[in-house]
Parts: C-alpha cells; structure tokens; sequence
C-alpha cells in the first residue's frame, strides 16, 4: 500500500476516534490511550523530520529543521496534556503544555515558509501577503467575539493573555496555510501543501477545542485527540513527500474551487458581524478589523484589477507580435510572401495600378561558400535597410525567400524604372564587391490582372535581366533596358 493510501486510513481512523470521543463523553479510560497515540504520533513524526534535516541541504534543510522542531515541541507538549489527562487533571490555562502549543505555533510560520527556495516577484508577495492579511483578519472577526474575548475574560490577564496567544497564533498559521493551499497546483502533493494541510487542521482543532471548553466542555486537551492526531498524521505524511526546493509551489493564479478558499472566511466575518450588530452585541474591536478587512478586500481586488490590465496589455502585445512574425521575415524585418500576397491582392481589388519589383542578388552564393552563412544573412540585412533607403515611403519591401525580394507600388508609379536604378545604386553602394543585383518590373494599369499572373510576369522581368548580364533593370513585355 502506498504512502497516501496508508494516510487516507489513518485520517478515517483518526475521525472515527473524534467522533468516539464525543459521543461517549471524553471518558478517561478512552482519552489517555487516544492521548498517548497521538503523542506517539508526534514523536515519531519528529524523528522522521529530524532524519530529513540532516540528510538534506540548503533550503530543504532549513525547512525540515523548523519542521522537526514545531513538531518536537508539539510532541513534548502533547505528551505533557497525555499526563494530565493520566491524572484527571480538569483546568484551564496556563499550564505547561500550554507554553510548548504556543512554542510550535510561533513556530509553524517558518515551517511554511522556509522551504522552497526560488525567488518570488515583487506583486507576487503583495498579492500573498495581502491574501494572508484579509485570511487572518477575517478568521479573527467571529474568533474575536466567540472565542478570544470570553476566554480572556473568563481566565483573566496570564491565563488570558496565554489562551488567547495560542488560538491568535493559529489564525496567522490557519491563514497562511488557507493562501498556501489556494494556490497550491491542482493534484500536486508534496510536503509543503501536507504541512499546510496539517497546520490548518491544528490550528481549526485549537479552535473547536476552545469554543467546547468555554462552554463547559473539557479543559483535557486529548478530549480532542481525533482531531490532534489527524494533524499528526498528516505531519508524517510531509516526511514521505519531497520537499520542492527549486519552485514555489503556490505561483500559480488560484483557479475553480481552490480560487475561492479565501474569500470563505471573508463571507463567514461579514456574517458573523451582520449577526452581532442585528444583536447589539458588535464592540469596537470586532467594528475595526471588519473596517480594515473591507480595507484588504477592496486592496485585494485593486491588486487584481491591476494585475489583470497589466496582463491584458501583455497579451496584446504577444499578438501583436505573433502577428508580425506571421507576415514578416525573421532575419531582415521586410514583409513576407505572405503579407505580400496579401498586399497585392488589395491594391489590384482597389484598382488605381499596380507596379511589382523582383530583385534577386547576384553573386550571393559566392558570399555564402566563400565567407560562411553568417556573412551572408549579414550582406541580405544591409541589402534589407538598402532597400529601404531606396523605395518610395509607402511601398512595400518583402522577402521572398534566399536572396530574393519583392517591392509593391501602389498606385503604380511612373518612376518605378527610377525606384528599380536606386536600388541597384544602393546595394553598389554597400561596398560588397562580389554583389550586384538584377531587378525585373511589371506594371499593371489596372486590368485582369491576378496575383499569380503579376508575380509570374515580373519574375520572367527578372529572368531576362539575368540574361542580359545581371546589374541591370528589365520590364515586362517591353524588355528595355533601363541600365546596363
């Protein structure tokens, strides 16, 4: 059987102990046996961290370091309610393992975060922590009223102020773990999502185990065993998952289900406050943390607006660019034959003429075989910004493929003879001796004329320039020569 399956048997076991526990009443002869399990549980799953802690390094060993630590002292503090359970002993806080609850509490934070070791954006931690601050806040409007005030008025200022500590201490962590969890990669376990897993149960079973015992439950913590040992064992589930120590595991955005996990706590203050002013019962403390969640949540959402335009913005950009590099070159920048096609297509259905360019190098081949490929897609980009300097402003300059281009005039031009001799001066002025370039002109008045017909009949332009010597400039159906 493997790990998790062995894990999903404990935590049904460790349901149908809580739910023994509770219906028989918490009687002794049950709680000290479920207590002495569950400190059993602890122990073994500290040792299991320890072993982990030295046979890790780096991150991975600060973070099984906390861990082993936390849940040490957990262990510790479980076995001293085990021995108050032994003797009956029935009081409230403070006692001892009181301190050592509250030692691995202050403790659980770390363990949380110590572990993956990958850097985080900048608007990422805002968005965390904001999303922790909102978590807590909201856990501590209905802990507030229901829990922490009456227990530090029932137990006075040291009991009091340790009894609230514990719980108080257990909202950031159960925040913290309600974040980390939200983000977490759907079906993605490993030990950092089970010792968040862990530490919100602990921290939802301090809680639980407060409101039973304020309202004349018992003060034996192992009348909560079910719950403790459910914390326990998913503690020593963490020990059999890897720890990701070179990606965050909660980068990604929250989405389905696991995206409203935080607004959960939200809703539950916002109601638990609606209850308490509908009774008179709201006080200033719990008016000010539901003002500074109202705070959060609008922040929170500004946040995400934000984040949201930035990232609409982005994919703009990333189609734009997409679409450029679906009509254009990726060496010279020009327009492919596709956006020339395109461009052809349009100014022949728009009438007012057209006059298409074929200019082919001569002599590139040798640039090729005699200095290297680079040498080569170094002379097609000069001869790209040649080109460039040598066209009308509002023609189009394509390339075709190899050392082939293409320029569109539109309307046609009547200096399109003169457009085809600059370019022939300008690649001569780049000072690349062994290239020259031949260029083969069609004008098309505004006719039958089809894009293949057009490009057919400039490339025979170009066909007869080549023949008759290269370096000069042929027109369609005429053939005159406009340089030699």
């Amino acid at each position: 059987m493997n790990p998790r399956a062995r894990a999903a048997g404990a935590l049904f076991l460790c349901a149908l102990l809580q739910i023994w526990l509770t219906t028989t009443g918490h009687p002794a002869w049950l709680v000290v046996p479920a207590g002495l399990a569950t400190t059993a549980l602890a122990f073994a799953a500290a040792g299991r961290h320890a072993v982990l802690a030295h046979r890790e390094t780096g991150r991975a060993r600060s973070a099984w370091i906390f861990t082993s630590a936390a849940t040490g002292l957990w262990a510790l503090g479980s076995a001293f309610y085990t021995l108050d359970s032994v003797r009956g002993t029935n009081v409230a806080p403070p006692r001892l393992g009181d301190w050592l609850s509250l030692a691995a509490a202050l403790l659980a934070p770390g363990v949380l975060l110590a572990g993956p070791s990958a850097p985080v954006a900048r608007d990422i931690q805002v968005r965390l922590g904001l999303d922790g601050l909102m978590v807590a806040t909201a856990l501590f409007v209905p802990a507030w009223p229901l829990l922490l005030h009456p227990t530090q008025q029932l137990l006075g200022n040291a009991g009091g102020l340790l009894a609230i500590s514990i719980p108080a201490t257990h909202i950031v962590c159960l925040a913290i773990a309600v974040v980390l969890l939200s983000r977490s990669r759907a079906g993605a376990a490993n030990a950092v999502t089970a010792l968040a897993g862990a530490f919100a149960v602990f921290a939802a079973s301090v809680l639980v185990y407060l409101a039973v015992a304020l309202r004349g439950g018992s003060w034996q913590v192992h009348s909560m065993a079910g719950l403790f040992a459910t914390a326990t064992v998913l503690l020593l589930l963490a020990g059999r998952l890897p720890m990701p120590v070179d990606s965050r595991p909660w980068l990604e955005a929250p989405t389905g289900v696991r995206a409203a996990l935080p607004y959960v706590p939200v809703v539950l203050a916002y109601g638990t406050a609606a209850v308490l002013q509908q009774r008179g019962q709201i006080d200033g403390v719990a008016v000010a943390a539901v003002l500074l969640l109202t705070a959060l949540v609008l922040g929170r959402q500004f946040l995400a607006l934000r984040t949201t335009g930035l990232l609409l913005a982005e994919l703009s950009e990333q189609r734009r660019q997409l679409a450029h590099q679906a009509t254009h070159d990726d060496l010279t920048g020009l327009a492919n034959r596709k956006l020339l096609n395109t461009r052809i297509a349009g100014a022949l259905d728009a009438g007012g003429g057209v006059a298409l360019l074929l200019a082919d190098l001569d002599g590139f081949k040798q640039v090729n075989d005699e200095s290297g490929h680079p040498a080569g897609d170094d002379v097609l980009i000069r001869v790209a910004a040649a080109l460039h300097r040598a066209v009308p402003p509002d023609a189009l300059v394509a390339r075709l493929g190899g050392d082939e281009f293409a320029i569109l005039l539109h309307p046609a031009s009547s200096s399109a003879l003169d457009t085809a001799s600059r370019v022939i001066d300008e690649v001569s002025a780049l000072g690349e001796s062994r290239v020259g370039v031949s260029v083969g002109v069609v004008h098309e008045p505004g006719g039958g004329a089809t894009v293949s017909s057009l490009l057919t009949h400039a490339d025979a332009a170009l066909y007869e320039a080549k023949r008759a010597g290269k370096g000069c400039v042929r027109v369609y159906n005429t053939f005159e020569t406009a340089r030699t």
